[in-house]
């Protein structure tokens, strides 16, 4: 509902004019794609119609669809005598549902006409998986009245690109992708309620409900977690879970290590008693070549200079 409401609000931002078929082809123009991905600009067709569909005898209208501030490029939504539409923006293939442009298409001519059918059946609830919609009604929103020129007979049911009603079939593929689909809003669920008890408890600072929140928390981690015990019969490792069934697990050994050459880098080496010495290094000083000073320190260097300040005070 939120991504449906949010095309709703997009809609507002497009003009919609109705135009021929043959000026179609005239209008779609191709884009220039290699210096950048066409999914990065905005707004911006994803097909052309004429090379996406092939029987041109299933359309009822088209209409362009163009931005008010930007109207540049044209997105062309194409009403199928089926009760479906195409659109460049290809929203309703690649997303599942009906986009912008089509709500836009909606408030302007009453061809255009919503159906349940057009959401694709990934986003419905777990208790309207399997149902059968091919018989829901049609919405239409527009109060404009068709002329008696391009009067059309519009399907009673919806129907598929094929021409046949929707048959809501439960082959293995669509119940493994129901099946990862209702994890992931199970997952959901639990972390949007959790993330909201979390945060309730931290901002009322009250110790009693964080202690009682953790110990929720940690029993349910210790109904959950299988318990490793050791068998001493064999050496190896069991793993037993809650249900009593214990499951032998691989003995896994340690990973083989292997010594580099020469000294560890990382030891130093032990000097013997001969080495030791506790005389200190002394310096030799490079100018009167006598040790225990360097220099830096050196008096002869010190004299030497005072001499050169008193002649040139002179």
């Amino acid at each position: 509902m939120k991504k449906q409401e949010e095309q709703m609000e997009l809609s507002l931002y497009y003009h919609a004019v109705e135009i021929e078929l043959e000026i179609l082809h005239s209008k779609e123009m191709i884009l220039d794609e290699s210096n950048q991905c066409i999914d990065n600009l905005f707004d911006c067709p994803q097909v052309q119609i004429s090379l996406f569909l092939e029987d041109t005898s299933l359309i009822l209208e088209v209409w362009e669809v163009v931005y008010l501030t930007s109207q540049k490029t044209s997105h062309f939504v194409c009403l199928l005598n089926n009760g479906t539409f195409l659109c460049t923006c290809m929203i309703n293939k690649t997303h599942g549902y009906p986009c912008r442009h089509f709500y836009r298409v909606m408030t302007l001519t009453s061809t255009a006409r919503f159906h349940i059918g057009l959401v694709n059946q990934r986003w419905y609830k777990d208790i309207l998986q399997g149902t059968d919609i091919s018989n829901k009604e049609f919405v239409a929103i527009s109060s404009m009245k068709m002329s008696a020129l391009k009067t059309h007979s519009l399907p009673t049911q919806f129907l598929n690109s094929n021409g046949s009603a929707i048959q809501v079939g439960a082959s293995a593929i669509n119940t493994e992708i129901t099946k990862s689909i209702s994890k992931k809003r199970k997952f959901g669920e639990l972390w949007g309620l959790g993330r909201k008890v979390m945060v309730d408890v931290i901002e009322n600072n009250n110790e009693d409900t964080y202690r009682e929140l953790c110990e929720v928390f940690l029993s349910i981690q210790k109904k959950l977690q299988p318990r490793i015990v050791v068998d001493n019969s064999n050496g190896g490792v069991s793993n037993s879970n809650n249900n009593g069934e214990s499951d032998n697990i691989m003995n896994i050994r340690n990973p083989v290590e292997r010594r580099p050459k020469g000294r560890p880098k990382s030891n130093k080496r032990m000097k013997n008693t001969l080495e030791l010495s506790n005389t200190k290094t002394q310096y030799t000083c490079k100018l009167c070549k006598q040790k225990g000073h360097n220099s830096k320190t050196c008096k002869e260097k010190l004299d030497n200079a005072n001499k050169e300040n008193e002649v040139f005070e002179r």
